[in-house]
């Protein structure tokens, strides 16, 4: 059994971008990694999209090993294509400004295939259960696979496990999410209507009504909160640890710059400079400060979003501060 001030075995969950990232950088630093995922493959009701990296790319050069690293433009969009960020006007449809910024687009899928190289990936395997015995104690994970449970162990467990995170309910003594970011329904209209049809122009004379939203008494809203990391044996990693709305499709690199962090913490655990302990206490401090603050402006951006009045001249002044445009000020 490993002693846990020098663990050598942590158990991922989830086999989504993030947690494949950073296993690949704890394996590239001596760690010894299993990564457990529900879903029977890399195939399994897994939607595709792009991803857009801003400033994070020193990150993924110190992750991956060489030979992925190389391999990195396989996993791009289009792999010829640099861009700037445009800003249109929603009502007049005028570019506002154009914001250099070094960004590449991803395609999930293909990064996710590039990132499983060299891994070891328990498929098909959901977590039902954890447990800390003590402190010089493994973590004993209890997984269940086709009505067949089995334990595994290991010195520090991080959900990697999306939104839906069952490691973060367990981190929170099993209490059910306030918000449920699963099963939440976003309807979206495409605007094309008939004026000349009488339905729809009823719907459109009603829609005022439709729209109304009560405003929720101030009791309802709950402050961040927390969690019990368990003496630095536990912790979370991605949207497992906070979702943010996609203005400035920004999560990506925010959630790089956190595990990045953790990286680096858990090498100082490797050269001795650190325990077990103060690691993930560290990082969950810095985890909770700088996800707090990307929160609250994920929605100052998106607020501004739907409004023109000053969002051109807050975008220039932006511009104006430095020729690194979204990448100056954004890694907080």
């Amino acid at each position: 059994m490993s002693s846990p001030k020098h663990p050598t075995r942590i158990a991922i969950i989830g086999a989504g971008v993030i947690g494949l990232l950073l296993a690949q950088g704890l394996q590239k630093h001596g760690y010894t990694v299993t990564i457990y995922e529900k879903q029977p493959d890399i195939t399994s009701n897994v939607p595709e999209w792009t991803m857009i990296l801003h400033w994070a790319w020193p990150v993924i050069s110190r992750m991956l090993p060489d030979d992925l690293l190389s391999d990195i433009h396989t996993a791009f969009g289009d792999p010829f294509y640099g861009y700037d960020i445009p800003f249109y006007n929603a009502v007049t449809g005028k570019l506002m400004v154009k914001i250099p910024a070094e960004c590449r687009r991803m395609s999930r899928t293909r990064m996710r295939g590039l990132c499983l190289r060299g891994l070891d990936v328990r498929w098909g395997v959901g977590v039902g259960g954890m447990e800390v015995v003590g402190e010089d104690e493994p973590v004993r994970v209890y997984l269940g696979n086709e009505g067949q449970q089995q334990t595994e162990e290991a010195d520090v467990v991080i959900g990697a496990d999306g939104p839906g995170s069952f490691v973060r309910r367990w981190l929170f003594g099993g209490r059910r999410d306030v918000a449920d970011a699963k099963n939440s329904t976003v309807a979206i209209a495409n605007g094309l209507v008939r004026y000349d049809n009488e339905k729809l122009a009823e719907r459109l004379r009603e829609g005022s009504r439709v729209c109304l939203v009560a405003t929720m008494p101030g009791r309802t809203f709950v402050s961040a909160v927390p969690w019990d990391g368990r003496k630095g044996r536990v912790t979370l990693a991605g949207n497992a640890a906070h979702a943010l709305l996609p203005a400035r499709g920004q999560g990506l690199s925010r959630v790089l710059t956190n595990v990045d962090s953790l990286l680096s913490l858990f090498i100082d655990v490797k050269d001795s400079k650190l325990g077990l302990k103060d690691v993930i206490g560290r990082y969950d401090q810095e985890l909770f400060r700088r996800g707090r603050k990307a929160a609250l402006g994920s929605l100052e951006d998106a607020k501004d979003f739907m409004r023109t009045e000053g969002f051109e001249t807050g975008l220039r002044e932006r511009q104006r501060r430095g020729s690194r445009g979204l990448r100056m000020n954004d890694n907080v």
